[in-house]
């Protein structure tokens, strides 16, 4: 099986035997850091067939969507759920719990702590 659009070989398969798409596959193919120049196996993958220039861009798009990725995920799961949560007066209030096993606090219902 390829990839398409990329005529890569797929790095895993989910468990139906489709293409693994998942954030550390996409890592993988992106590399540590293509804005530093440190590209993953989609560069090294065009580097081998002579089209170095588009591995290069390829990777950085690859970093790109894990960044996006990232923020939408913080977004969906802090920034959103408390700006719903304020009461009439702008505050929010949770559940707190103060006999963790850590002797740290922690709240719930919405968590506060990142």
């Amino acid at each position: 099986m390829i990839i398409t659009g990329m005529g890569m070989e797929p790095l895993s398969f989910t468990a139906s035997g489709m293409p693994q798409a998942d954030t550390p596959a996409i890592k993988k193919l992106a590399g540590k850091s293509p804005s530093q120049g440190k590209y993953g196996l989609a560069y090294e993958h065009f580097k081998k067939q002579g089209r170095e220039d588009e591995g290069i861009e390829i990777s950085l798009a690859l970093e790109n969507w894990v960044n996006f990725k990232s923020i939408e995920t913080l977004l969906t799961t802090y920034i959103n759920p408390l700006q719903e949560s304020p009461d009439k007066h702008g505050r929010i209030h949770c559940s707190m719990n103060l006999n963790t096993e850590t002797g740290r606090i922690s709240c719930r219902k919405p968590n506060l702590q990142n």
